[in-house]
């Protein structure tokens, strides 16, 4: 088979060469074989490849623990800008700060708390599963705000986009 794709290709050259019409179709069915073949081939083997090679499978608690150990060296150099950020311009608001570092805390946190038992929910979930009612709460007094005609469609459409931004950000957490 392998032959006749070669000899087919050179073909096709020597006759693109003598001035001879392009063979459109030939190119899109060689392309086509080639994609399959490959796909095939490669999907079929490589579990076998892996078992061959003795290639470990993931372990979801040290992928955990790196990720935690990461996550607290990028929070320790994000809160060391932060202080030279600081230190450069005063006039920051204390409340900004504080946030700033409230959410490097929760953030680093929230890597290790994957490392803990699932027995109970972390403080994570509890905050992910009331974030989600209040958004939910929030979205019925706007939905009914619109209704009345104290707001536009436009401002429903906006504070809906921005709470559905937070809970796919809260969904993507869990």
């Amino acid at each position: 088979m392998r032959r006749l794709s070669v000899l087919s290709v050179v073909l096709a050259f020597a006759t693109l060469a003598h001035g001879a019409a392009y063979p459109r179709d030939l190119f899109v069915f060689l392309a086509f074989a080639t994609i399959v073949v490959t796909l095939l081939l490669q999907g079929l083997t490589l579990p076998m490849a892996a078992r061959w090679l003795r290639v470990p499978p993931d372990d979801p608690k040290a992928d955990a623990l790196a990720e935690a150990a990461v996550q607290q060296s990028a929070s320790r150099a994000a809160r060391e800008r932060l202080e030279e950020e600081l230190s450069r311009d005063g006039a920051v608001p204390g409340d900004v700060v504080d946030r700033l570092r409230t959410k490097l805390d929760l953030r680093t946190n929230m890597a290790w708390e994957r490392l803990g038992s699932r027995r109970r929910e972390t403080p994570s979930e509890t905050y992910s599963r009331l974030r989600a009612a209040m958004l939910e709460a929030e979205r019925e007094v706007f939905r009914q705000a619109r209704d009345e005609g104290r707001i536009p469609e436009e401002v429903l459409r906006e504070a809906q986009r921005d709470m559905d931004l937070e809970e796919s950000l809260l969904e993507r957490k869990q």
